[in-house]
């Protein structure tokens, strides 16, 4: 058992509560943090969109309404601050690209990310930071790049 703990982000209410249930009932539910709030480009408050808001496909910066549940964001160097040895897996419905660029990720060893018709703004948000890039079939709008420190 090597692992310390998980700290996991979740901002649909719906996908929290069953997050909450289920980590709850699990063995290692002392080891678990889960946080209802978004991780994105900037600290703000985001609106998920009450049409919205029991689809686990979500994806808060397309939302043309504006009535819904106010859920906190924060930035992945908020997340990642005063932790070290991080492996992150990351599906952010179409925010990846943003989310990575300007972060610190000197702490991270791996990542798996899906992505989502943005594979080359994801790649130069990674560019630079000492990964070694595999993606699973590239030429497909959406799909898994896995990052390995080098």
């Amino acid at each position: 058992d090597n692992i310390n703990k998980v700290i996991a982000y979740e901002p649909v209410p719906m996908a929290y509560k069953l997050a909450k249930n289920f980590i709850e009932q699990s063995p290692f539910h002392s080891k678990i943090i889960l946080r209802n709030m978004a991780i994105g480009a900037d600290r703000e408050t985001k609106i998920i969109s009450a049409s919205r808001m029991i689809d686990f496909g979500f994806d808060y910066t397309h939302v043309k309404d504006v009535s819904g549940v106010n859920v906190k964001a924060i930035t992945l160097n908020d997340a990642l601050s005063d932790l070290d040895n991080v492996v992150i897996k990351c599906d952010s419905e179409g925010s990846e690209a943003t989310i990575f660029n300007d972060t610190d990720l000197s702490m991270v060893n791996a990542i798996e990310l899906e992505y989502h018709g943005n594979l080359e703004q994801v790649l130069i948000g990674l560019k630079g930071k000492g990964f070694r890039i595999k993606i699973k079939d590239p030429l497909k709008k959406q799909g898994i790049l896995y990052a390995i420190r080098k």
